[in-house]
């Protein structure tokens, strides 16, 4: 695993500071996609009846 990374420190560093970066827009996303699902779920449940 090791041979794909870069021997010196400073582009390690790079990589780390794109990948933190990376992770929270990951984060940001699963947060939208799950208040998402529950928005979903809550109208579902919470929908108005029909007219009749």
């Amino acid at each position: 695993m090791s041979e794909l990374l870069p021997p010196d420190l400073p582009r390690l560093r790079v990589i780390e500071t794109y990948l933190r970066l990376l992770l929270q827009l990951v984060r940001e996303a699963i947060t939208t996609a799950e208040r998402r699902e529950q928005e979903k779920a809550h109208g579902a449940v919470h929908r108005p009846s029909t007219p009749d």
